[in-house]
């Protein structure tokens, strides 16, 4: 019934996206570059739904926004309102990414950058993460090596779902170097 469900949220959500395409207000053409980016990965959902792939815990809509407290549960979110909620949720996780690596996000090439805003949607990364801590040592080759170290990784590749390309590009952007 769930998977019935979902896949009645995705068709109709592709049709309201295509009517009404969600739209960046970011003048900053590596946050466009993000926001497409994440629309791409996460989807957009009119319908709340929740991921059994994902690593964050509770209802999801629009575009990956985790559904905490700002709004009540089970409303629809429309392409206008998924926009607003992208941008928010893009820069609370760029405000994240640059508090853990304080002396070097500055000096993070944009690839970098991207794929550890996209671990922070996917609920992949936290301070205490062994791969953070290779990170911040400079270690990028074994920081992406440790990432693909997950159970969530090999459940994918198993099965053959998405996730496991969308690590494998974040492990790839860890390694590259301007």
């Amino acid at each position: 019934m769930a998977s019935l469900f979902n896949m009645g949220n995705a068709v109709a959500s592709k049709l309201i996206q295509k009517l009404f395409p969600l739209e960046s207000t970011y003048d900053d053409p590596w946050k466009k570059r993000l926001f497409d980016r994440m629309i791409e990965e996460e989807g957009y959902r009119l319908l709340p739904f929740t991921d059994r792939f994902s690593s964050a815990k509770g209802e999801l809509q629009g575009v990956g926004h985790l559904n905490t407290r700002d709004r009540p549960m089970g409303l629809l979110a429309w392409p206008g309102e998924a926009s607003s909620q992208l941008q928010s949720d893009i820069d609370e996780k760029i405000n994240k990414i640059e508090g853990m690596f304080p002396e070097r996000y500055s000096d993070m090439d944009e690839g970098m950058r991207e794929a550890l805003i996209d671990m922070a949607f996917r609920g992949d990364i936290k301070s205490n993460n062994e791969f953070v801590k290779l990170l911040k040592e400079g270690k990028r080759d074994a920081a992406a090596d440790e990432y693909l170290n997950h159970a969530g990784y090999r459940r994918s590749k198993k099965a053959g779902t998405g996730i496991y390309k969308r690590m494998e590009r974040n492990a790839a952007l860890l390694r590259k170097r301007k």
